[in-house]
């Protein structure tokens, strides 16, 4: 069976032209709203819809996946059967401490520790949805290779996108694009109650709901906010997608919610000269090294984020070349 397009969701969208004038429609009530639809938004929209409840979810652009879609490398995971059938020996421990590590232990340790021990388990939940992620490399940070990737080896953002979707409209969720959440209803006690939402035509309705999630992602495209909360950052190009302005950080904090690391983002090392295109680390994790221009290597490829940035702001011309040996399959 040919498999259904996420970019079909909004080609109509596209040419749809707005009204003169916005409308008010008729309220609706769904057990859970779920904000945003990428990785983090499809996969809760699934993972509750198999618990019983009725979804439904927004996304504010014209197509969805998020950053998720522009995700090239892999999913990290400790003690996979991927690993056991190389012979590799690691555990969710290694993973919280390497994990901790690239963060200089300001890390919310007890959220890195749900995601490290639960890994191998949302591998084997992504397995029963129909993933095949035989690929494995390593990625920086890493002691061992624990980095899963897809058969045939597409970006993992794409593919996992994909996944997810065709499972979201196999149970028939309810998905809508172009649907922007212009602010949180609040119950008595000040309890979430809903959203309020704006259509591709204008028009604005509410949402009543016992739960909202909030997974729309951070502020990375927003110079404004990055301006303010990283200013150091601002001369540098964002690699996320375009809705990436931090709604939800405003949505979440005029509702008397708590923010909290918004200073912690970081850049990327290596991303393709002129464009937008990040390249990802699982490329220097299968063997690729960075050089200066002087022609000498001049960091461990494989460390952590913020240090081998560091290391390439240091070398003349502030950049740096990345090299991979004419005997491996991909070619930067």
């Amino acid at each position: 069976m040919k498999r259904r397009s996420i970019l079909a969701l909004s080609s109509a969208a596209l040419v749809t032209r707005l009204p003169a004038m916005a409308a008010q429609r008729n309220d609706e009530t769904f057990d859970i709203v779920v904000v945003g639809a990428g990785g983090a938004g499809l996969s809760a929209a699934i993972a509750a819809t198999d618990a019983g409840a009725n979804v439904i979810v927004l996304e504010k652009m014209p197509v969805i996946g998020g950053n998720t879609q522009l995700a090239a490398g892999g999913m990290n995971a400790a003690a996979t059967p991927n690993q056991a059938a190389r012979g590799i020996k690691d555990d969710w421990r290694s993973m919280y401490e390497d994990t901790m590590k690239g963060g200089h232990n300001r890390n919310q340790a007890e959220l890195v520790e749900i995601m490290t021990r639960d890994s191998a388990a949302a591998v084997a939940w992504l397995t029963a949805l129909g993933a095949d992620l035989p690929g494995l490399v390593r990625s920086g940070g890493a002691r061992v290779d624990r980095t899963l990737q897809p058969v045939g080896g597409p970006a993992f953002g794409p593919y996992i996108t994909q996944l997810l979707f065709d499972n979201a409209m196999k149970r028939k969720i309810a998905l809508r694009t172009y649907s922007r959440v212009t602010d949180l209803i609040l119950g008595s006690g000040g309890a979430i109650a809903g959203v309020k939402v704006q259509d591709r035509r204008g028009d604005r309705y509410n949402i009543n709901a016992r739960a909202v999630i909030m997974a729309s992602g951070g502020y990375g495209s927003s110079a404004e906010k990055i301006a303010i909360l990283k200013p150091e950052f601002a001369r540098f190009t964002s690699t996320g997608q375009p809705g990436t302005t931090g709604d939800a950080l405003d949505l979440v904090g005029r509702a008397g919610g708590e923010l909290f690391d918004l200073d912690q983002i970081q850049i990327h090392p290596t991303q393709a000269k002129g464009s937008k295109t990040l390249i990802s680390e699982t490329v220097r994790g299968a063997g690729a090294i960075l050089v200066n221009r002087e022609g000498k290597r001049f960091v461990n490829e494989v460390t952590t984020r913020d240090k081998a940035s560091a290391a390439e702001l240091a070398q003349t011309g502030k950049s740096a070349f990345l090299i991979l040996t004419k005997d491996r399959k991909s070619v930067v």
